[in-house]
């Protein structure tokens, strides 16, 4: 199973996966707690992490988990045979909307209100869906930005 981080799109920070060390990961980079937002039309709200796990897994008030890429297929309508199905299908949605089924990974993030009626928006800070901007690929996957050879922080 691979891992999922986002850019959070209220503060440009990456949501890092919980049991990474981050005291060598640049500072103002990065951050642990955020919200995934819920469109309106599906009630609006958030499910929220305070400690990421790095599988896309937020929570709703009662502590029931959901999967971002399940949300991300029921609110788009995306479907499959199984609920697994519904997953990778909304995986590839997200990734190539052109043609979801040649290549999950393919490069590029599709993202956006273009490609996709409800994408995914994932925050710092709890607001409503319609007020966030779509939330892009951590193009390091939850596992940090570290100072380059030098330590240098540019």
């Amino acid at each position: 199973m691979g891992q999922f981080s986002w850019i959070c799109s209220d503060t440009g920070h990456a949501l890092l996966e919980g049991r990474i060390d981050a005291t060598q990961c640049k500072p103002d980079t990065w951050t642990k707690k955020a919200y995934l937002l819920i469109p309106g039309q599906f009630g609006g709200g958030y499910f929220a992490t305070d400690d990421y796990d790095g599988y896309g897994t937020f929570y709703d008030k009662d502590g029931n988990p959901h999967d971002a890429y399940e949300e991300l297929a029921r609110w788009n309508g995306v479907t499959g045979r199984f609920s697994q199905a519904s997953r990778e299908n909304a995986i590839d949605l997200y990734y190539t909307p052109e043609n979801p089924e040649i290549s999950r990974y393919a490069p590029g993030n599709y993202n956006t209100e273009k490609t996709m009626k409800f994408p995914l928006k994932i925050t710092e800070n709890p607001m409503k869906y319609e007020d966030a901007k779509p939330s892009t690929s951590d193009p390091n996957q939850g596992w940090g930005e570290y100072p380059d050879e030098d330590g240098d922080q540019e």
